[in-house]
């Protein structure tokens, strides 16, 4: 599992008193664990069929990252400030080529969205439930 840094500047310190830097992402490396291993890396630019579309790969991809992020779902090693350079977290995916192992990928798919949107909603609804007329018949 990769480990979040955060590196503390003693000149310009923030309101919290530490200053963080961005990190930025080699893009050699999988785009979500940033680390060298033996497992093969998924490149989407190097798929043999023709008909293959890169772009709604990393379109799906960013969009995502992107839910996931909103609703405080992403897994903790996914750090999506340094996959975004202010022009767009997709741009930036098919402009550096993203690579990444098969395994992490996994964690950032459309099934973890649903889970993610379906147990908001379900917190959502708990956090109302006070207000429904109706009572529960206990056993």
């Amino acid at each position: 599992m990769a480990k979040t840094v955060t590196l503390a500047s003693l000149s310009e310190p923030s309101e919290s008193g530490v200053r963080e830097e961005k990190v930025n992402t080699d893009w050699k490396l999988c785009l979500f664990c940033q680390l060298k291993t033996n497992k093969p890396l998924t490149d989407p630019t190097n798929n043999y069929k023709k008909s293959y579309d890169t772009n709604r790969t990393y379109q799906e991809l960013s969009r995502t990252i992107q839910t996931l992020s909103d609703l405080n779902a992403l897994p903790s090693y996914v750090d999506v400030n340094r996959m975004d350079n202010d022009d767009g977290i997709e741009i930036n995916l098919d402009i550096n080529k993203a690579k990444w192992h098969k395994t992490w990928f996994a964690a950032c798919n459309s099934q973890k969205v649903e889970r993610a949107l379906k147990k908001r909603k379900l917190q959502t609804c708990d956090q109302f439930s006070y207000l429904s007329p109706v009572k529960k018949m206990l056993r």
